[in-house]
């Protein structure tokens, strides 16, 4: 892929998650959920969001970050 692919995949990975954000504290409010799984859920996208961000920085350079890794 070219320099700009990979800037548009990290871009459209950190709207999915911004959203994401959005999505769990709206919605999840408005559902008859125990507290502790709306905690869960929240908490799964923060661990996603901070496992992605060093790849997403490659990606913003445009480098593939699966060969980058190996």
């Amino acid at each position: 892929m070219r320099v700009e692919h990979w800037q548009l995949l990290a871009a459209c990975i950190r709207h999915s998650i911004k959203w994401s954000y959005v999505f769990a504290g709206e919605n999840l409010t408005a559902t008859k959920m125990n507290w502790w799984k709306k905690a869960a859920i929240k908490q799964v996208i923060r661990i996603i969001d901070r496992r992605l961000q060093p790849y997403l920085k490659m990606m913003d350079e445009g480098i593939n970050p699966i060969t980058q890794n190996t």
